[in-house]
């Protein structure tokens, strides 16, 4: 046995019979550099003998010497610790891919996606959605011609010189065949030769205001009419009626007498033995023949 030298404590001879070449003093505590057995326990070798830790980093070894530290390998490097595994989860479902008729909606496994051995999201990724029939789509069709009138106005009938027939789309632009939602076409392009007016028509007005008459340039039916040159007119020639104020009914006015002073109502012709008393058609008096 190895003999203690001069100078040693009883405790620093122990250490050293236990296979320790050196002490630190740090303080007033004496510790040693920690050792490792081949079973990877650690150990802090103090004044007060060698104290046996597991390792709290699992299956690695400390690289860095703590002599300061009782609690040996507190400060490790990083353990190396497998993630937890992560299962997938279903995102929102986005959009119906068509507004009825039937559509899908899709989906993601990818909120969380799945991790380090997690499973896959449980369910159908895509699902049918509006499954109900679409509205029916309208017939569309333009209407009959319009009569040839004016380009200007679209008003007033053309015989001759070139005018205009409009039909219309009945379901707007974009849906007729022709794509416009109104259509025009030249009409009665021939040239206009000297015709005659028709006879006028009757006020539009009958009684009791303003109205119009019209009459329209034609063209003969006999060729030994005298021919009158009114296409510069337009084809058509206005002017304003009146008939004069419309049929009214008289209404009786009071019973009463005249005695020679001016009539006077409820007035009897005499005074007793029976009279007479009279009454007009003037409260108003009939107008126009009524």
């Amino acid at each position: 046995m190895k003999k203690r030298n001069y100078g040693q404590t009883a405790t620093e001879y122990m250490l050293i019979l236990a296979g320790v070449a050196a002490v630190t003093l740090i303080g007033f505590k004496t510790y040693l550099p920690r050792v490792t057995d081949l079973s990877g326990t650690y150990f802090n070798r103090t004044a007060s003998g060698i104290v046996g830790k597991p390792n709290p980093c699992g299956d690695g070894f400390c690289n860095t010497p703590h002599e300061t530290d009782e609690n040996c390998c507190a400060d490790c490097g990083s353990c190396s610790v497998a993630a937890p595994a992560v299962d997938g989860g279903w995102c929102s479902f986005g959009p119906c891919s068509q507004a009825c008729g039937g559509g899908i909606q899709s989906r993601s496994c990818s909120c969380p996606p799945p991790s380090a051995g997690g499973d896959d999201c449980d369910g159908p990724a895509s699902i049918a959605c509006n499954t109900f029939d679409c509205p029916p789509v309208p017939t569309c069709e333009y209407s009959d011609w319009s009569a040839c009138l004016d380009a200007a106005t679209h008003s007033i009938p053309v015989l001759c010189g070139g005018g205009e027939m409009l039909r219309t789309c009945s379901c707007g632009a974009g849906n007729c065949a022709g794509g416009a939602a109104a259509e025009t076409a030249v009409c009665n392009t021939q040239a206009c030769v000297g015709g005659h007016w028709s006879t006028w028509s009757a006020c539009s007005v009958p009684c009791g205001g303003e109205g119009i008459i019209s009459r329209t340039c034609v063209l003969p039916s006999d060729p030994s009419a005298t021919l009158v040159d009114c296409s510069a007119l337009g084809n058509v020639d206005t002017q304003r009626c009146y008939n004069g104020p419309c049929p009214a009914a008289g209404t009786w006015c009071a019973w009463g007498y005249d005695r020679g002073t001016g009539f006077v109502a409820n007035l009897c012709s005499v005074d007793c033995n029976g009279g007479i008393m009279t009454r007009t058609c003037e409260c108003p008096p009939p107008v126009a023949g009524g």
